[in-house]
């Protein structure tokens, strides 16, 4: 049962049945307006026109209406949507570092690849989790968004800054020369494209109830850092030089992203 076949079922005032009421244990949505006692459900039950109807929120109403599969996934239960997003952002680079890891990840020191790896995870595991909040927690506030997206910004600029991990291996000492522009340009396109799958499949998931770039900057950070650990555990090198054109330019299509977000709807959200 979908959104709209429990809101119709209001509409007409009739009562809700089981698969009614299973909808409405997992779908939040539904369950906010079977609130006290299903008030909400029953006003909009007892609506004699429609022009008399209760105005409800559009993101709400256009979410209740539709029954694609975006909408079938934005309503599934918070804790699935975490599961899911945490599912399909590991995806990626759990595949690199089974089947493309680095050629120096024997060499590279244990407790610097840990530092590096929580160096993207921890900024993009926040925005996740601001991105995917429940609905019925306040809207993130676009300080703590831009707050976080600085944050974000500066911990993949860190790498840049760093001394070099290590001298360990040939293959680190790569990408100078003639060589730097293009395993530069390579870094740059596979970790943009690694980082898109994260986006795409995010933005399905998410609801459309906050300012609209307060979303696509938290959604856009979090697909460029998964973009920028995937690279990084795949690219052996460790010039700064090479990180800095290679890897932390990967802020840059996120960011552009994220700014035609509002022109082509992918978070226009308020």
């Amino acid at each position: 049962m979908q959104c709209r076949q429990v809101h119709d079922a209001w509409r007409a005032g009739e009562p809700l049945g089981p698969d009614a009421r299973a909808h409405v244990d997992q779908c939040e949505v539904c369950a906010l307006l079977a609130g006290d006692d299903g008030a909400l459900g029953l006003a909009l039950g007892n609506v004699v026109a429609p022009n008399e109807a209760p105005t409800l929120p559009a993101a709400l109403q256009a979410r209740l209406d539709d029954d694609g599969l975006r909408a079938r996934l934005s309503s599934w239960p918070t804790s699935t949507r975490v599961i899911a997003t945490l599912l399909g952002a590991v995806l990626v680079p759990a595949i690199i570092v089974a089947v493309w890891r680095r050629p120096d990840f024997g060499a590279y020191p244990p407790l610097r690849m840990a530092l590096d790896v929580l160096t993207f995870v921890v900024p993009a595991a926040l925005a996740l989790w601001l991105t995917l909040r429940p609905v019925h927690r306040p809207a993130v506030s676009p300080g703590v968004s831009l707050g976080l997206a600085i944050v974000g910004t500066l911990a993949m600029l860190s790498l840049v800054v760093l001394p070099e991990a290590h001298a360990d291996h040939h293959g680190s000492l790569l990408g100078v020369g003639d060589d730097f522009v293009p395993r530069a340009r390579a870094c740059f396109v596979t970790g943009t494209l690694a980082g898109l799958p994260v986006l795409l499949w995010v933005r399905a998931l998410l609801r459309d109830d906050g300012p609209w770039w307060v979303v696509v900057t938290t959604l856009a950070l979090a697909a460029a850092l998964v973009g920028g650990l995937s690279i990084f555990l795949h690219c052996p090198l460790v010039s700064p030089r090479h990180l800095a054109a290679g890897h932390a330019t990967i802020l840059i299509p996120f960011a552009v992203l994220a700014l035609l977000g509002r022109r082509r709807g992918l978070g226009d959200t308020g």
